[in-house]
């Protein structure tokens, strides 16, 4: 299990940091893996994928393997010109655009974001806000703008970064691998189907109120996932049961 967890860490580096910051201890990201692992094993089992097999994945597909042009934003936004003073005159004082935005902006969650602007991602802007910081260098701040609602958003360039080639590591090459395996073994096997229905049927209970919540989540997606079920559940709660009430 330690080569499975050091294999995580490898892919992610706060792998263990972002689970336990939900509530989740060392033993529990252990038993979880310890499950994925019992899994991927029984559906990939008796299948090899060579070297060569993943090298050629590679070459074939190199869009999987390239980080987006990223643009890290910190954002404002304020309605009426009384905030926007406000903004304006603390930002003069050379407080940091954080603490300013932290401290007066409207976003949703600017405070729990610390004013992070929601994606980084440069093809996830819009083509105005693309325009925008195309022509803000980095540590820059932008002008006021106005937003389709009639808010006025100020933008901060914290840092630019161009798309590039991911560096092909072990890691990357062991994920693929594995990747090919789990792929050929789900078509060639209805295990998938078979725990996905004894999952359904199971009765979970959860102390850990985030395991809990993710739990619900993952069966709500699970449930959508699957046509059948789904119009089944429909079925169930929209007819009326044809016993008599016992409630007096």
């Amino acid at each position: 299990m330690k080569t499975e967890l050091d294999y995580q860490s490898g892919k992610s580096p706060d792998f263990l940091k972002r689970l336990t910051s939900q509530g989740l201890t060392i033993d529990t990201i252990r038993d979880e893996l310890r499950i994925q692992l019992a899994e991927e094993n029984i559906v990939t089992k008796g299948i090899t994928v060579s070297d060569a097999e993943v090298d050629r994945y590679i070459k074939a597909k190199p869009q999987e393997f390239r980080e987006p042009k990223r643009v890290a934003l910190l954002w404002i936004a304020v309605k009426g010109a009384d905030k926007k003073k406000q903004v304006d005159d603390a930002l003069a004082t050379n407080s940091s655009f954080e603490t300013v935005a932290v401290q007066y902006s409207e976003a949703p969650n600017a405070r729990a974001t610390k004013a992070r602007f929601s994606t980084d991602v440069y093809d996830a802007f819009s083509p105005a806000l693309k325009k925008l910081v195309d022509g803000i260098n980095e540590g820059k701040t932008s002008d006021w703008v106005k937003d389709p609602g009639g808010q006025e958003l100020k933008f901060y360039v914290e840092r630019k970064a161009p798309a590039r080639n991911i560096d092909i590591t072990p890691i990357i090459k062991l994920t693929v691998k594995r990747q090919i395996a789990l792929a050929r073994g789900q078509r060639g096997s209805d295990l998938q189907r078979k725990l996905q229905a004894k999952i359904l049927a199971a009765k979970v209970e959860i102390p850990n109120k985030t395991m809990a919540d993710n739990w619900k989540t993952a069966i709500d997606n699970l449930k959508a996932s699957d046509p059948t079920r789904a119009s089944a559940d429909a079925a169930a709660t929209a007819t009326p049961s044809a016993a008599p009430s016992t409630t007096p």
